[in-house]
């Protein structure tokens, strides 16, 4: 396992295509690392499958007024951030303007998260604005783990058939406290 900070800087334009990883990870792939990213923006980045800005299969915090924002997968879930089996922190810090496309597979605009047990989503203090996906979760969209939320703002977010704001199934174990 390898720990990384990023500080202070922006992640902008990048573009996973298909071929290319499974088109996952516009702005940044993690699988097996603990990455922190520490006032941070990840901006308009597109990925093909899932995680236009970010693709997490180790371990993610976002914290210190990061921004994740403006970012798109086309084909699947997690615009802003797809989670496959990790563990997503994010803290004081702001999801918006993302958007997961796929009418079919569009899941989680803001934040996408799949897995069994060790697929953990801690989300605190932060802002979940303004996201949309196209199947639903326009959010968040958690298939299956644990995910706490507390003292979150989720609004102005649009799912396409399910879940505007959020979206938990399969077993996903949801607890939500002082979030409107």
């Amino acid at each position: 396992t390898v720990d990384v900070e990023i500080k202070g800087v922006t992640i902008k334009s990048g573009k996973a295509q298909a071929g290319n990883l499974d088109g996952d990870g516009g702005g940044l792939y993690n699988t097996n690392g603990r990455v922190t990213l520490n006032l941070v923006r990840v901006y308009t980045n597109t990925a093909f499958s899932r995680g236009g800005g970010i693709y997490n299969a180790g371990e993610l915090t976002v914290t210190n007024n990061s921004l994740i924002e403006a970012n798109a997968a086309e084909t699947a879930g997690g615009g802003g951030i797809f989670n496959l089996n990790g563990r997503v922190r994010v803290l004081g810090s702001s999801l918006t303007g993302n958007h997961a496309d796929d009418h079919n597979n569009g899941q989680g605009g803001g934040l996408g998260s799949t897995g069994d047990v060790s697929n953990v989503v801690t989300i605190q203090s932060s802002l979940i604005n303004g996201n949309s996906a196209g199947y639903g979760g326009g959010g968040m969209w958690s298939w299956g783990g644990v995910v706490t939320v507390t003292s979150v703002q989720i609004s102005d977010n649009q799912g396409g058939d399910y879940g505007g704001g959020l979206y938990a199934t399969f077993g996903a174990r949801l607890s939500m406290n002082s979030t409107s």
